[in-house]
């Protein structure tokens, strides 16, 4: 999903823990990331988590999900 909508050209060296944005994240892809993981998971981000920081590295990325699910009660 990361090399689909993060922008990211090679996704498979990174780490739970690598900085998306450091590797070619930009704001527009971003976006486009963001997007697809509420389509994907069927959640919606609060609005107080559209941040850079909310997307910076997939471990992020995971926790923000499962807050976002147990949010919304699933």
């Amino acid at each position: 999903m990361v090399e689909a909508h993060a922008g990211i050209d090679d996704a498979s060296g990174l780490s739970a823990d690598s900085d998306l944005w450091a590797a070619g994240m930009t704001s527009l892809a971003s976006v486009r990331l963001l997007l697809a993981l509420e389509d994907e998971f069927s959640i919606e981000f609060e609005q107080s988590k559209l941040s850079a920081d909310t997307l910076r590295s997939l471990h992020r990325i995971t926790a923000e999900i499962q807050e976002a699910a147990r949010d919304h009660g699933r």
